[in-house]
């Protein structure tokens, strides 16, 4: 199991996506072995004592096959005011599971926001982060199901 980084990086930051996707990938040993990198050059990418440094996309895309998430991508396409959709999530026959995806995810939304004001009824930095990822997830599930509902009023579905 890959180690937990030892310096915090601020929720919903490139270095946050950085971090969470060489732990994926199965750690910087196994990301060096991976890219070819030197592993204090992969722990530079995440450091944010190291702002200037970040991870090329080539480097990015090489782990984000290896651990078949998008995690860089993710937080690139949000940056930009984009969603991320995986184009093959769609499967016959799941519209009720993809529906009850919707419901589970818009209930995380609603526990990670009553979470972050139930002490001091205030959100901070991180707290909105992990409530934006939530609320991320949430329009990735409600836009799987739409696909799906679109494909069937669209007869390519049955």
């Amino acid at each position: 199991m890959a180690k937990a980084p030892y310096k915090p990086r601020p929720a919903g930051s490139l270095k946050e996506a950085t971090q969470a996707l060489l732990t994926a990938a199965g750690g910087t040993v196994k990301a060096s072995e991976i890219t070819g990198r030197g592993q204090s050059v992969l722990q530079r990418y995440g450091d944010p004592a190291e702002p200037g440094r970040t991870m090329p996309v080539q480097i990015a895309l090489q782990l984000e096959k290896t651990c078949g998430q998008p995690i860089v991508t993710r937080y690139l396409a949000a940056e930009a005011g984009c969603l991320l959709l995986d184009l093959g999530a769609v499967a016959a026959g799941r519209l009720g599971a993809e529906l009850a995806r919707v419901g589970q995810e818009a209930s995380d939304v609603f526990a990670a926001a009553a979470a972050a004001v139930e002490d001091d009824g205030k959100v901070d930095a991180g707290e909105a982060g992990r409530i934006v990822e939530e609320l991320d997830d949430l329009l990735r599930a409600a836009m799987t199901y739409r696909q799906h509902l679109a494909a069937i009023r669209d007869g390519e579905e049955g």
